[in-house]
């Protein structure tokens, strides 16, 4: 069974390999003109969400490194952005400590800024 920093890796290398995915949409819908042939292009977890019918919170998850995802919810991923395991396997296979490092940099980036976010977001008053 894999433990710990192995298992860490696995989940830190699927949020990669997912995330440049969703990065590789976001920039074929911005080149596209016709945006009728935008249709089933999944640019956003909540794109994701409807076509797959995993919750948003649960590909917030797998992007991030935090959950290993199920053979089901890969399955359904990939599917939805039009890739192949032997797709994401090239990915996967070369992913570098680098790119590991930089993944985990950002995730960092991303948490230090939602928490900012929610101490300068002043309180709303109880209306009774």
């Amino acid at each position: 069974m894999i433990q710990g920093k192995e298992d860490l890796l696995i989940r830190l290398k699927f949020g990669i390999v997912f995330s440049m995915f969703l990065e590789e949409a976001k920039s074929k819908k911005e080149a596209v003109q016709d945006k009728k042939s935008l249709k089933g292009l999944n640019t956003s977890f909540g794109e994701l969400s409807s076509h797959t019918g995993l919750r948003a919170a649960t590909l917030t998850d797998i992007f991030s490194g935090r959950s290993n995802p199920k053979a089901t919810s890969v399955i359904l991923i990939l599917e939805s952005f039009g890739k192949s395991f032997e797709e994401f396997g090239k990915y996967f296979d070369n992913i570098s400590n680098e790119d590991i490092k930089k993944f985990k940099d950002k995730i960092k980036e991303a948490k230090i800024n939602r928490i900012n976010k929610k101490e300068n977001t002043p309180l709303k008053k109880k209306v009774r």
